[in-house]
């Protein structure tokens, strides 16, 4: 780093072949796991009103090198529902919920789980999005979907780094 306010006596010129080139080392190399992420519900069929309903359902399934842990998602809404009129959105896996957060942001919903889910290699699991929906909603569609891949945050366990993600939500 160089600056012009440096006193003279501390500039010194370097002489040599630029740029500086060496060989590169391969300690070892083997690449993170995948996660996939699917689809479980028909976005067609008419969203059903009442609290605690599945608005959503999608499943996660671990490649086969490590296990993952499953540590936020982030999914946009579309279809004819008004986003803003559902509330206590819960991500759910067998009946135990792993993430609230209270309601739409501007089409999308984010779970932030409060610890991670693991998820073994080879290994495939569902989960639920409920939400309470009310009576205005009755003949209204929702769907959800991954916008970008970075919207799943899943960690492989080995190396501590993102899973490679294999989206089929859109």
């Amino acid at each position: 780093y160089y600056s012009p306010h440096w006193p003279q006596s501390q500039i010194a010129q370097i002489t040599g072949n630029f740029p500086v080139e060496g060989n590169m080392f391969v300690v070892g190399s083997e690449p993170v796991n995948s996660v996939t992420i699917d689809p479980l519900l028909n976005e067609d069929d008419n969203i059903k009103i009442g609290t605690n309903q599945e608005v959503y359902a999608f499943k996660l399934q671990a490649g086969n090198s490590h296990d993952l842990e499953l540590r936020r998602i982030m999914f946009t809404g579309n279809g004819t529902v008004d986003h803003d009129v559902l509330s206590n959105l819960r991500l759910i896996d067998g009946g135990v919920q792993l993430a609230y957060t209270p309601k739409f942001e501007k089409n999308r919903i984010i779970f932030e789980l409060d610890s991670p889910f693991t998820i073994p290699q080879n290994q495939t699991r569902r989960f639920s999005v409920l939400a309470d929906v009310p009576g205005s909603e009755r003949y209204e569609t929702i769907n959800l979907y991954l916008d970008e891949d970075v919207d799943l945050y899943v960690l492989d366990k080995q190396f501590g780094f993102g899973a490679n993600v294999v989206n089929n939500t859109k």
